[in-house]
């Protein structure tokens, strides 16, 4: 099942990925969450107090915040990974085309933009993307 997942999600599964089944509140809020916006696909949130599965990043660069960020593959089904951002860039919007090219940075299906224009013309990429979908 979890390269089944993967592949479903467009991407390899890293060498360090695992697979969460325990029930805890911030899985409760993801599910709630993709419940209310069944049109969106990704999610850019803070971590929940005890969502310790990222300390493995270590502390945040200065300057910087760590956001998770959801990739839902089908109900139920989600991929989480961590990414730390300048927090000149706070609050990140709630808005799915945001949320995808942050994802997809994060995972490396997209280079890393140098400034805040490439990073405005990659979430356009992704606006574009999903009103032709």
């Amino acid at each position: 099942m979890p390269d089944d997942l993967w592949q479903r999600a467009g991407m390899e599964q890293p060498t360090q990925s695992s697979i969460n089944v325990l029930n805890r509140p911030w899985k409760q809020d993801d599910r709630d969450w993709f419940e209310q916006h069944p049109q969106r696909s990704h999610r850019a949130r803070f971590p929940h107090a005890g969502e310790n599965e990222f300390e493995r990043f270590g502390l945040a660069p200065a300057g910087h915040q760590l956001i998770l960020l959801l990739r839902q593959v089908e109900p139920g089904k989600r991929i989480k990974t961590g990414f730390f951002i300048s927090e000149e860039l706070l609050p990140v919007p709630d808005v799915e085309a945001v949320a995808h090219a942050l994802f997809d940075i994060s995972t490396k299906r997209e280079p890393v933009p140098r400034n805040g224009k490439a990073l405005c013309a990659l979430v356009e990429k992704y606006q574009t993307r999903e009103a032709a979908s």
